[in-house]
């Protein structure tokens, strides 16, 4: 429980709720950035995460940030086939610049090795393109229920040996320096830790009143023990319980 020390209105944000158990951990696991170059661009799958039953759909994109004068790309990714089929892939808009630029799109979907490969360049186009924005579409069909190592697993290479796993070249020809996110996959859904509710606005709660709020958790497996830390702006609140 918690008592406002002063008048007006209260905005309480718990902090750094930490959960100390195995399957967290594996949460944690899941933002862990994989570096193949120097971080000057960066391609990440969106969403990161991604849960549906089995026979569902779900869809991810690829996206690229701060890129500077793409001109084609190579991508091979792999996923764990006993949980996931790949349904279909689409170009991005981004390449193509929203069909204003001239390009070929060819990829090659292989479920029965769980893996992918997708080439785009751009022809006849003076310059590469830049910025940032979405470079494929990609749907998956859940097959069984599980955690895939990854939805997406992003192969990366070292030049010269670009031609094996993903790269991308500038209009000269130059592999361009990326960092790559992957994308994984748990069914059914990861465990969720969250402050209910998780804002309170209440003009109504005057000094040395009290309110409360409650840490939950959904989708719990075989939770054997937890630990929690919290921080609050203490001119504001007191907690008395």
């Amino acid at each position: 429980m918690f008592g406002l020390l002063g008048g007006g209105k209260c905005r309480l944000k718990v902090k750094g709720l930490f959960l100390l158990f195995p399957l967290v951990f594996a949460m944690f696991s899941f933002a862990m950035m994989k570096t193949v170059f120097a971080p000057q661009t960066r391609m990440y799958v969106d969403p990161a995460l991604n849960s549906a039953p089995p026979g569902g759909q779900f869809n991810v994109t690829i996206e690229i940030v701060d890129v500077e004068n793409l001109w084609g790309f190579t991508f091979r990714f792999r996923w764990d086939n006993r949980v996931l089929n790949a349904v279909r892939v689409d170009e991005g808009p981004f390449l193509n610049q929203e069909k204003t630029r001239k390009t070929m799109f060819r990829p090659i979907i292989r479920n029965e090795f769980g893996n992918m490969s997708v080439q785009c360049i751009s022809y006849g186009e003076p310059t590469g393109v830049y910025g940032s924005g979405a470079l494929l579409f990609i749907t998956f069909q859940v097959v069984a229920e599980g955690e895939a190592d990854s939805v997406l697993n992003i192969i990366p290479t070292d030049p010269p040996a670009y031609r094996l796993g993903t790269f991308m070249l500038d209009k000269e020809g130059n592999v361009i320096s990326c960092v790559f996110e992957d994308g994984y996959f748990v069914y059914p859904s990861p465990p969720k830790l969250f402050v209910d509710p998780p804002l309170i606005i209440n003009a109504s709660l005057a000094p040395l009143s009290v309110f409360s709020v409650d840490v939950d958790i959904v989708y719990a497996k075989a939770l054997f023990a937890w630990e929690f830390f919290f921080s609050w702006d203490s001119t504001i609140l007191n907690v008395s319980g």
